[in-house]
């Protein structure tokens, strides 16, 4: 075998000796078998046996050997936020060099740091890219070549959810109530606007996809909601009219003008009725005509 500088051999000790060559980048394994000959020779029924078989692992020679790189996740998803972005990624190395397709979806290419910690700048478009990525040893001798895949998602959009509530309850408590009713979400944040009798709560949603139909009921369901919108919320102005214990005042003046109305479309409804029953009454029995008498010529002489 090239391995060795000459043949490994058994001498009379049973000791297997052996000269390796030494310039082997990589691990090696030989299969070494031991064969026993009869020393009387296979024509007068002697037979060669073999007694033993195994492997020999040769290891790299340092001098000759490649840096091994030892890989971290092979898919990376980043945030889409224009900010550097640490992700530790693999093993301590001497150096990385790391080589990207697409390197517009960055302000400055990816690196990796010899602590193995992958820095990167998206740019703020969204897609994905592969990476080449190697290390470097103190001889730059190259490790063997690792694809990776960066991944860089579409930015997401802050959604407002907006809440009227009841002043029943201070604003600790129906904070906490509304955290309850928020799950599988993936950040948000509350903000209470306070008036005389009620509260606007808007929920700040960092994905729009967190907010569902179902989110919506269930905070409908929280103790004093009276309205839950996606659209913008009921002004504080006239939220403050709203009271949980009595009708205000212009509910008088809605319930009263819709009294007097109906009074007035009962009263014409029924003048309808007695003129209408006027009419027919009239028509059944008509009033007696009067007698027309033929007028008298004073200047008429003429007697019969």
């Amino acid at each position: 075998s090239h391995y060795f500088t000459s043949q490994p051999y058994i001498g009379s000790t049973g000791d297997l000796t052996f000269s390796i060559v030494g310039n082997n980048a990589v691990e090696a394994t030989i299969l070494v078998t031991i064969t026993v000959e009869d020393d009387g020779g296979t024509e007068q029924g002697g037979e060669n046996t073999t007694i033993a078989s195994f492997l020999l692992r040769l290891p790299p020679d340092p001098k000759f050997s490649r840096p091994v790189l030892i890989p971290g996740p092979l898919s990376v998803v980043l945030g889409n936020d224009n900010t550097v972005q640490v992700v530790q990624w693999g093993k301590p190395a001497y150096k990385y060099i790391v080589t990207c397709v697409n390197e517009w979806l960055f302000k400055a290419a990816p690196q990796i740091t010899a602590n193995g910690e992958l820095v990167a700048s998206p740019s703020g478009a969204s897609g994905s890219t592969t990476c080449a990525v190697r290390t470097v040893d103190t001889l730059d001798r190259l490790s063997d070549e690792v694809t990776i895949t960066i991944i860089i998602p579409e930015k997401q959009t802050q959604l407002d959810v907006y809440i009227t509530v009841l002043n029943s309850n201070s604003n600790s408590a129906l904070d906490t109530d509304l955290r309850s009713h928020i799950k599988h979400t993936s950040s948000f944040y509350i903000t209470f606007h306070q008036a005389s009798k009620c509260t606007t709560v808007i929920i700040t949603f960092a994905s729009t996809t967190d907010v569902t139909p179902s989110l919506l009921q269930d905070l409908s369901t929280v103790k004093g909601v009276v309205h839950v919108s996606i659209a913008l919320p009921v002004l504080i102005t006239e939220c403050a009219h709203t009271s949980s214990s009595s009708p205000s005042w212009y509910i008088f003046i809605i319930l009263g003008t819709v009294f007097l109305g109906f009074i007035a479309v009962v009263g014409s409804f029924a003048y309808s009725r007695v003129k209408a029953k006027k009419k027919i009454r009239n028509e059944a029995d008509p009033p007696p005509t009067p007698n027309k008498e033929t007028p008298v010529n004073p200047f008429d002489t003429t007697f019969e």
